[in-house]
């Protein structure tokens, strides 16, 4: 059941102990909810229920937004709740395909062969062009996805984000900064606030709002190497971003963020900590995919072509034995290697 029904909302704000237990046929039978935050007093309940009863897994909450940012939800289930992230479509969701574990091939560096790449240039070019997010990508015309984007931004920026605790939020204000990220994803944060006229410090409180409504992924400087810089922020979805303006490369970062995280989420693995590496003003590693386990080196290029230049500095990184692989995600047919720890693949083998 989803709770934008307003007569399911009302019963569920109203008598949510009832609400539940009805629903639940005395807290024995699953159920699932949608949009549950805008529920905040089935928290409180789902706690003592879960603390008498004991039952676990029987009440699936869903909604788009971190729960423990929303205004008035005051208990976060911490202990009693499992929680489960989903990505936009990954390739392989977007055409059908059984969940395919890919990310192992690339962090061990494999010898990828054609016959182990999942995807085909078309269908990334596809992922690129109309996202992962489900209602937007099935559609085939861009007119349609277009509209169908603007009036998600629109719930997003004016609606989703004003329901967050804590600071003022301004729609208006939160989709020009999604504008200008998607644009220039390493603009820093004054450089947003002086480009909008606006204070850095509320420019600051958007973005983490917007990263509560999971709508930007957070890429930190990889500080233990030396790097240097400031957080980056790329939008959730590929088809969304190019709407607000989003260049090529911009595109392929986003469809490698959501392929590493979804994979990840969905492989069990958790979420991984994301790092860019950067020197002298000049990115070395566009993408550092950090677990407990291993640690990744990416670099997301949009063209088929890597300058000598570019293989240089890669090699040095390498031979100082600071990375001990990298791996160039590229819109090439086949893989190959460039260098000893230096591989270029093509972008389906992340799929």
């Amino acid at each position: 059941m989803t709770l934008d029904r307003p007569e399911i909302l009302r019963e569920a704000n109203r008598r949510p102990e009832n609400f539940i237990l009805v629903n639940t046929e005395e807290f024995t039978k699953p159920v699932v909810i949608d949009e549950a935050h805008k529920a905040a007093p089935l928290f409180d309940t789902l706690k003592v229920l879960a603390d008498e009863r004991g039952n676990r897994g029987i009440v699936i909450l869903t909604g788009s937004v971190d729960f423990a940012q929303v205004r008035g939800v005051r208990e976060t289930l911490t202990g009693r709740i499992g929680i489960c992230r989903l990505y936009p479509m990954t390739v392989s969701e977007l055409y059908g395909r059984k969940f395919s574990y890919s990310w192992n091939g690339i962090a061990s560096h494999s010898q990828i062969k054609n016959n182990q790449i999942v995807a085909t240039s078309t269908e990334v070019r596809t992922w690129l062009e109309r996202g992962g997010m489900p209602a937007i990508a099935r559609l085939g015309e861009k007119i349609k996805r277009d509209l169908l984007i603007d009036e998600w931004l629109q719930s997003v920026c004016f609606r989703d984000l004003l329901q967050l605790r804590g600071a003022k939020y301004d729609g208006a204000l939160a989709r020009e900064i999604l504008v200008k990220l998607a644009r220039q994803p390493e603009i820093t944060q004054s450089q947003i606030a002086s480009a909008l006229g606006e204070d850095s410090r509320i420019i600051g409180k958007h973005l983490l709002g917007l990263e509560a409504l999971f709508i930007l992924n957070r890429v930190k400087p990889f500080r233990e190497r030396g790097g240097k810089g400031f957080d980056r922020f790329y939008l959730l979805d590929a088809a969304v971003a190019s709407y607000l303006g989003a260049g090529l490369e911009s595109a392929y970062m986003t469809f490698t963020i959501n392929e590493v995280l979804a994979q990840h989420e969905y492989g069990n693995l958790g979420r991984p900590e994301l790092f860019y590496l950067s020197s002298r003003g000049t990115t070395k590693l566009d993408l550092i995919v950090k677990t407990d386990q291993q640690q990744t080196a990416l670099v997301v290029s949009d063209k088929d072509k890597i300058s000598s230049y570019k293989v240089k500095s890669l090699k040095h990184l390498v031979d100082q034995k600071e990375i001990p692989h990298v791996t160039i995600l590229a819109p090439i047919s086949e893989p190959f290697n460039i260098d000893h720890g230096i591989r270029m693949v093509p972008f389906g083998a992340l799929c």
